[in-house]
């Protein structure tokens, strides 16, 4: 035994010469001393072997690989799986891949205990799928495992659940769910939602806790804890202000369902309300706690978080105060717990009273003080207080403490002081103050004057802010000798053939913007600058005050809306032109005898000699020109002054049998003997496309749901033609880069079209009109995208499977294409 642990351990020399030294001592090796000397192996330390650990192990797989090559009887399983463990232990997975393949070949059998630390160790190592890969074969019996399947199932669900692969473990749970038992359900669902918790997902984690709470299993305080971590750190990141309503939330739920919250609960609310900073709900938790409203009273761990906030947000003096009520209330705290705040305190450059809180320490504990001496006499002598860090020095080193700092950190010659930098504020109003004040009087003056020249209201004033500095920046300065910001910046000189006049009249093109067709494709706006993220101009339309951005614009640079020497803007939309004008001026003919409204009486006065005399021909048309709509008496605008008249009522006579009603679903569709006969049809032709293929539910994809879509199709007189029935993928929960890569809808072009009908024509070509029935279908799917089966047509041979689609189903993402 001494020679071989002599050999395979502390030996010298490569792995060749110690299989010629195990060659020559002509041992006899029993399966009781292959054993022993793996276990001596594995228990001895990293110091008495030669090399790392990473060599250690090497060496103990020769050594077993010449026992089982050299044996003289068959090595039973126990050595099998102690080399294994061994190796697992080591963390040697090249060594544990290679003595597993030489039990497959041997034909021995892998415990449960052996099973659990390999498939551990390759979940944390990063290669699930390769355990789960394991678990497969020890399931389907492709590989010998002593003992029964399911110790299997739990051990490489809490593996995969303990380090978030929690969908992965939810498909193995889902494809042998048989082979569970009722007993082991809660502890499989209870790993399932630690799994959940740990990859972050909330709707996941409260999907299978509702799941258990529909099948009678109970959360334990446990989940409760994992879920309330889980939902509080989804809203420190997303929504801190809702960290306290939710938390409350599901510690009621806790409370109504048997489960009280512990301190560990709060403190998990505690260390998210301080990563939020969120001072004032993290003392009203304190204060609760103190104070009995809750059944659960603080700790250490509660009044450090409490009081972490505290000093990092500068509330020193609240922060001692509850400092003083823990001492006062006895509460036992540890040495690290004042550690942990001198740091806190040392950090934020406050070490006077990171002084006073050592000296209640040192009335607190006796023990564990010289990493707080350390930490304090360094902090000390670099703010140049050499004289409190030598006091302190010299207590330690009466009162026995053993210090890792050096005594040469005490000599001012040897010890950098840091010192404070200038602030910010100092160096901006004192060096650079006279710079910064031009820099401002030179857009506020730029500003100004844009505003003006344009009449513009002062609301404009950020328009006109932005519009300045994006000039200022590509006009030469002084300050940078004459030279041009923008060309400093993006090495090119700037393009000035885009500039306009700020404010004036433009008109931009707004078919993007329309509703409909019979929308304006152009309306009177204000030029309000450059857009900083698009290549266009900011245009404002002045009745609606919405602003568009636009590249093709008209401009009026000799017109601004605001000015009032400029010519009349155009009219508003409100100007309206009766409908009478737009007759046939035959209509609009007034009698010979009668007067016309319109007609101006002659005047009797004489004209003035400055005037210019009027025109005594002019020459007559063949078309009398319309005549204006008469003016009503009165200033209010009615119906028939503006031309509009209330819609005629048209009522629909028509003798028709009302279709019956759509259903929406399909328990609503089932009772209904012509929609069962067009789902059978949607089925038989899904089944002659060969759109998919039932088999097991895969482990690491998910699994797609999908519904029935019903439409009454009618002719044209408004009776009924057919009922039609179509399966649709629920492809919204599909996941980018897992069943779904690219995304796109090739459309043809309506000059495409109007081209080929004109080849068509001038070469006599016929043209054919058809549609095509499934269409999507005709389109191969390059990805695994894996389906439930359809509701209603469940194959009752193997009702857990699920379809694995080959055709572009309607709903997918890949459908499009």
């Amino acid at each position: 035994m001494k020679l071989l642990l002599d050999n395979v351990v502390h030996g010298i020399g490569s792995l060749e010469d110690m299989e010629i030294r195990l060659e020559q001592m002509n041992m006899r090796v029993t399966p009781d001393l292959a054993t022993k000397v793996i276990h001596s192996c594995k228990i001895l330390s990293a110091s008495t072997s030669i090399g790392s650990g990473r060599s250690r192990s090497r060496r103990l797989l020769r050594f077993f690989i010449w026992c089982l090559r050299s044996r003289d009887e068959d090595f039973g399983v126990d050595v099998f799986n102690c080399a294994i463990r061994a190796f697992t232990e080591m963390k040697d997975l090249t060594a544990m891949a290679i003595s597993i393949s030489e039990l497959q070949k041997m034909g021995c059998r892998m415990d449960a205990e052996t099973f659990v630390m390999v498939t551990d160790t390759l979940v944390k190592a990063g290669k699930v799928d390769e355990a789960i890969l394991l678990f497969r074969n020890v399931v389907e019996k492709k590989m010998p495992y002593e003992g029964d399947n399911l110790p299997c199932i739990t051990a490489i669900v809490h593996a995969l659940c303990s380090k978030g692969y929690a969908r992965k473990a939810e498909g193995v749970v889902r494809r042998y769910r048989d082979k569970l038992q009722e007993e082991n359900i809660g502890t499989i669902y209870r790993s399932l939602l630690h799994g959940w918790c740990i990859y972050g997902n909330v709707k996941e984690a409260q999907r299978i806790s509702k799941e258990m709470k529909s099948i009678g299993i109970n959360l334990g305080l446990s989940s409760y804890n994992d879920l309330l971590r889980c939902i509080c750190n989804r809203n420190l990141k997303f929504n801190p202000s809702g960290l306290v309503s939710e938390a409350t939330d599901l510690m009621m739920a806790m409370r109504s369902s048997g489960v009280t919250p512990t301190t560990v609960s709060f403190n998990i609310l505690l260390s998210c309300l301080t990563r939020a900073r969120r001072v004032k709900e993290a003392c009203d938790i304190l204060s609760s706690m103190m104070h009995g409203e809750v059944k659960s009273s603080p700790d250490q761990v509660t009044y450090y978080l409490v009081l972490k906030v505290l000093y990092l947000t500068n509330r020193i003096t609240k922060g001692n105060r509850i400092l003083d009520k823990l001492i006062s209330n006895g509460v036992m705290v540890e040495a690290r717990f004042f550690h942990c705040l001198i740091g806190i305190l040392c950090g934020i450059e406050n070490v006077n009273c990171a002084v006073e809180m050592f000296e209640k320490m040192k009335s607190q504990c006796r023990e564990n003080l010289g990493p707080t001496y350390d930490l304090l006499i360094e902090k000390l002598c670099r703010n140049g207080n050499f004289d409190l860090g030598k006091h302190f020095y010299d207590e330690a080193i009466e009162n026995g403490v053993v210090l890792k700092i050096s005594s040469d950190l005490l000599d001012p010659l040897k010890t950098q002081v840091f010192k404070p930098a200038r602030s910010q504020e100092k160096i901006i109003l004192g060096e650079y103050k006279g710079k910064v004040l031009l820099r401002r009087r030179r857009v506020i003056e730029t500003t100004r004057t844009l505003l003006h020249a344009a009449h513009l209201p002062f609301r404009f004033w950020a328009e006109a802010l932005q519009t300045s500095n994006y000039l200022i920046n590509r006009l030469p300065t002084s300050a940078l000798n004459s030279k041009i910001p923008y060309s400093l910046l993006h090495g090119r000189s700037p393009n000035y053939e885009h500039l306009k006049c700020f404010g004036c009249l433009c008109f931009p093109w707004l078919q993007p913007y329309t509703p409909h067709k019979l929308t304006p494709r152009s309306l009177p706006c204000i030029f309000l600058g450059y857009s900083p993220h698009h290549k266009g101009y900011r245009c404002f339309h002045l009745p609606t005050n919405k602003l568009y951005i636009s590249r093709h614009v008209k401009f009026l640079e000799q017109q601004f809306t605001f000015s009032s020497t400029s010519p009349p803007p155009i009219q508003s939309p409100r100007a309206y032109i009766p409908p009478s004008l737009l007759l046939p001026t035959s209509t609009l003919t007034t009698p010979a005898n009668q007067p016309s409204l319109n007609t101006p009486t002659p005047s009797t006065t004489s004209s003035s000699p400055n005037l210019p005399p009027e025109p005594q021909d002019i020459p007559s048309s063949s078309h009398p020109e319309p005549r204006a709509h008469p003016p009503t008496a009165h200033p209010m605008e009615t119906r028939s002054k503006t031309g509009h008249s209330r819609p005629k009522k048209i009522y629909d006579l028509l003798a028709v049998e009302d279709i019956s009603s759509t259903p929406s679903n399909y328990k609503a569709a089932a009772i209904h003997p012509h929609w069962q006969e067009a789902m059978s049809l949607e089925i038989e032709a899904l089944h002659n496309q060969h759109t998919w293929t039932l088999t097991p539910p895969p482990l690491d994809a998910p699994v797609l749901g999908c519904r029935w879509t019903y439409k009454t199709k009618t002719k044209p007189d408004g009776t009924l033609d057919r009922h039609k029935a179509r399966l649709v993928a629920q492809g919204h929960t599909q996941q980018y880069g897992i069943n779904y890569k690219d995304t796109f809808s090739p459309v043809a072009k309506m000059p495409t079209i109007r081209i080929l009908l004109i080849i068509a024509l001038q070469r006599h070509w016929p043209l054919l009109q058809f549609d095509v029935n499934n269409a999507f279908l005709h389109g191969d799917l390059k990805e695994e995208v894996y389906m439930q089966q359809p509701p209603g047509f469940i194959d009752p041979a193997r009702p857990n499977h699920v379809c694995k689609l080959h055709k572009a189903l309607y709903g997918l993402k890949q459908a499009p294409r």
